[in-house]
């Protein structure tokens, strides 16, 4: 159970995804299937093919989709996705992540985004968010490194409970995070 002042926190980001990402489309973008096609060389036939495998409308599905498990799958991922695809999928993410499966991979989904928001690569995943999408991954970054001293605080050698999210968020992200809990 969480101490009151980070479960108050974790409420109000989880409504935070919701209203800022409520219309995140994949339309036009990356599918999760798809990453899969691209990272093992596929065509554009094969691409399409996976993308027709992703039957989901909004994101919110997808964060109910048993068969969606990104800790556990070894082939495309985060690091295959468009800014389109990355801005429908990195909710879900974090929204699963709020509900108590966090993971190592987690982390490396924000990062492959980009820790670094001036370098070209992560201005190009980011580029689809706006300013309520970029204030919404701040808090949520905050709120994982708050939570990762509080778990380390509790159990420190808990592997998942050693990313450096706090240098994630002062490497770019901070300056985004104006919302207050």
């Amino acid at each position: 159970m969480l101490p009151p002042d980070l479960e108050q926190r974790r409420v109000a980001i989880l409504a935070e995804i919701e209203a800022a990402f409520r219309s995140a489309s994949r339309r036009g973008g990356v599918s999760w299937t798809e990453t899969g096609a691209i990272d093992s060389y596929g065509s554009e036939h094969d691409r399409a093919d996976a993308r027709a495998l992703d039957q989901d409308k909004h994101w919110s599905e997808v964060v109910a989709d048993p068969d969606w498990n990104p800790e556990e799958q070894n082939w495309g991922g985060f690091s295959f996705l468009d800014a389109i695809g990355y801005q429908y999928y990195l909710p879900a993410f974090m929204t699963r992540f709020l509900q108590g499966r966090p993971g190592p991979k987690m982390f490396y989904a924000i990062m492959f985004g980009g820790n670094d928001l001036d370098d070209s690569r992560s201005r190009n995943k980011y580029e689809k968010f706006n300013t309520r999408q970029l204030r919404c991954v701040a808090a949520f970054v905050r709120f994982a490194a708050d939570h990762q001293k509080w778990l380390n605080s509790t159990d420190p050698s808990a592997f998942v409970h050693n990313m450096p999210w706090q240098g994630l968020y002062d490497a770019g992200w901070r300056r985004f995070d104006s919302l207050s809990y």
